[in-house]
């Protein structure tokens, strides 16, 4: 990969032409179109402008009453035109951003959950931290500032032409003496504009070039800060409880210490870029006054010819340093960029390295069977296993043994192992992991979970089967019920759910480490009775008596 603060024309580019060949292909090109229109007007209004500003002055100098109130009345519809376009171009701007994320935002988020990518991304090596940031924040700086500066930069590429055709028929012929030869220099007005921007240009590069890799790693503090702050709220019970305070609060500091060593140093650098910005801005008023200024004083130009080549100056190096001005923005972008070159180019590895992952079968089946960790260490072993429909099987074994990467490869969601495994499509397998999950939402979602929605009478039935009658009443209560229901209640939520959706195949991951042991053989006999014909698959270092008419199978150290 590149290096952070390096961004090229393929990083660019692969952002840009997708939605101009999607379905949305239409809106995009229509949309260009119109942005294009609305800068041709932008600038006509502009030279118009202009000429109003020559007519008002030659006005005043010529102490012309009845056309300067012409002009006044002249400039008024020309403000309202001018206001009118500048008020469209701003809306549509905004709406036309706003659709190119909602379209990126679908298709990276769409990439994300295919092939539980979500999950699979934090076992790359890399930078893709926080890819949450990057489809909420990143997608919509990169569209925004997109929009905003391929109309800035089109709008003024027009300008600057159009205006320095005007400056040019406005600037006398230079000669310079070379040896015995006069050498005649045209447009001379032009080259002046041309050399001032192009040193605003050159410094402000200089000076600018390391806050892009400054915006990179502000993004990334940011987004830690955020995320240090989420955990603190979803976790709140587990750390007043330890009295971990602290602890959190050290952390948190720690991580905005670092925000804030990083502000100053982007804060350091705006500074030299505003103070020459604005240093250099006030120039451009002054420096065609002093180039042309002999001219007015003697007659050859009136005051409106010379205030006219102030404002033509001032337009075609306003439009040379429109990359000077927007500098810090133009930063912005491209970390932007970079960010979200990134999380696809790991959403793309993320194909490529799960490449192995148990083979389609009708039965579970496991032949000498080596889990790995990333680094090639060996996790767990297991020669031989078989799970046929409608079996019971128990796998116990001690915790830290490696049962929970069992239960990974199992679902496919873990590509290093070695050895052969057969099991059902992961549509047929209905795994429930050792960390019950409560979404947000009402008690019937969460219940219904990852289902949208089973009837009344269903959701009741199951709810008193597993002990939680004490919370029918709640069903369409929207709470964080991952804090307000206690872990043996979150367990039998899981229970819940396996006999809402009767699966075929089910694996469960430590289902009854917090529940007591008549309540745990309770709800197994319940499954058992429930659903005869499934076939289950138990991963359990809990008693043997918890797990009637289970076959048990043993996993030992390796």
């Amino acid at each position: 990969m590149t290096s952070s603060s390096n961004v090229g024309f393929k990083e660019v580019w692969s952002l840009i032409k997708p939605w101009w060949r999607s379905e949305e292909k239409k809106l995009a090109w229509v949309g260009v179109l119109f942005l294009v229109i609305l800068s041709i007007l932008s600038v006509y209004i502009g030279v118009i402008l202009n000429d109003w500003s020559r007519d008002f002055f030659n006005a005043l100098e010529q102490k012309n009453l009845p056309e300067f109130f012409r002009l006044i009345r002249v400039f008024f519809i020309l403000v309202a035109i001018f206001l009118f376009e500048a008020c469209t171009r701003a809306y549509f701007v905004m709406w036309y951003g706003f659709r190119w994320r909602r379209w990126l935002t679908e298709k990276l988020s769409n990439q994300w959950f295919e092939e539980n990518a979500y999950y699979k991304i934090h076992f790359l090596s890399g930078d893709t931290d926080n890819p949450d940031q990057r489809i909420a924040h990143d997608i919509n700086q990169y569209t925004n500032l997109t929009v905003t500066l391929f109309m800035n930069f089109f709008r003024e590429g027009i300008n600057f032409v159009t205006f320095a055709i005007i400056l040019w028929n406005l600037s006398d012929i230079i000669y310079f003496k070379i040896f015995n030869y006069s050498l005649p220099v045209y447009g001379s007005l032009v080259w002046a504009a041309l050399l001032y921007a192009l040193f605003g240009i050159i410094v402000v590069l200089k000076v600018g070039r390391p806050l892009i890799g400054f915006d990179i790693i502000s993004e990334k503090l940011e987004a830690n800060f955020r995320y240090h702050l989420v955990r603190i709220r979803e976790r709140r019970e587990e750390i007043v409880k330890l009295q971990g305070e602290l602890f959190e609060k050290n952390r948190l500091k720690e991580g905005f210490s670092a925000i804030t060593a990083n502000f100053y140093k982007v804060l350091q650098q705006t500074i030299y870029i505003n103070i020459f910005q604005n240093f250099h801005l006030n120039g451009q008023l002054f420096i065609p006054l002093m180039i042309v200024g002999s001219r007015y004083f003697s007659g050859a130009i009136t005051l409106g010819i010379l205030m006219q080549i102030r404002g033509v100056f001032a337009e075609v190096v306003g439009s040379l340093n429109l990359f000077m001005q927007s500098y810090i923005q133009i930063a912005g972008w491209l970390a932007s960029i970079k960010r979200i070159h990134t999380f696809e180019d790991s959403l793309t590895q993320v194909k490529s390295t799960y490449v192995n992952k148990p083979q389609a079968g009708t039965n579970i089946q496991i032949k000498d069977l080596t889990i790995l960790s990333p680094n090639q260490s060996i996790i767990l072993k297991l020669a031989n296993f078989t799970l046929n429909r409608g079996d019971r099987v128990l796998l116990k074994g001690a915790s830290g043994l490696g049962k929970t990467s069992l239960v990974r490869v199992l679902a496919g969601i873990y590509p290093y192992f070695r050895g052969r495994i057969t099991a059902p499509s992961a549509n047929e397998l209905f795994i429930l992991p050792q960390r019950p999950y409560m979404p947000l939402g009402s008690l019937r979602q969460v219940l219904s979970y990852p289902s949208e929605f089973f009837d009344d009478q269903s959701l009741k039935e199951s709810m008193k089967a597993c002990q939680l009658d004490h919370l029918i009443d709640s069903l369409e209560e929207i709470d964080d019920w991952q804090n307000r229901l206690s872990l043996g209640e979150q367990q039998r939520v899981n229970f819940v759910r396996v006999l809402l959706h009767k699966p075929e195949w089910l694996i469960m991951d430590e289902p009854i480490s917090n529940l007591d042991h008549k309540t745990a053989i309770h709800l197994m006999g319940i499954l058992q009775e429930s659903l005869p014909a499934v076939a289950m698959l138990i991963i359990s270092h809990q008693h043997e008596d918890d797990f009637k008419n289970f076959s048990v199978v043993k996993l030992g150290k390796i």
